[in-house]
């Protein structure tokens, strides 16, 4: 079983990754954003984030890491991370010392305001 982690499925409690997996799911189920159709990504999603919860047990710096990786891209592929709901630009944009600072200059000079790199 060389770079796995093997999985204690008979633990009774979720760990602290799972639960917020799960209950990340279950709101999005609440919310119809994710139905049944989506059911394998959602089976995988809690899968890794046992993953990661059962390395954090063994301490394993690497199984974490892989794990982490592989669940942030099926969270974001069901639309469950901050990035891919928009938040983390509208965050950025509405309280940010800078953007505000050259939108206000842009506006006293008549010239659009520069975007940053990645915006």
């Amino acid at each position: 079983m060389s770079g796995q982690l093997g999985l204690d499925l008979g633990r009774e409690r979720p760990g602290r990754v799972e639960a917020a997996v799960n209950r990340a799911i279950r709101a999005a189920q609440t919310a119809g954003e994710i139905t049944e159709i989506h059911a394998a990504a959602t089976g995988l999603a809690r899968a890794l984030a046992r993953g990661i919860d059962e390395a954090e047990i063994r301490h394993s710096t690497r199984g974490r890491a892989d794990c982490s990786k592989e669940l942030r891209e099926v969270l974001a592929s069901l639309g469950l991370d901050r990035a891919s709901r928009g938040e983390i630009r509208q965050e950025a944009a509405a309280g940010d010392p800078f953007d505000e600072l050259t939108r206000a200059m842009s506006a006293a000079t008549g010239n659009p305001a520069p975007t940053r790199a990645g915006d």
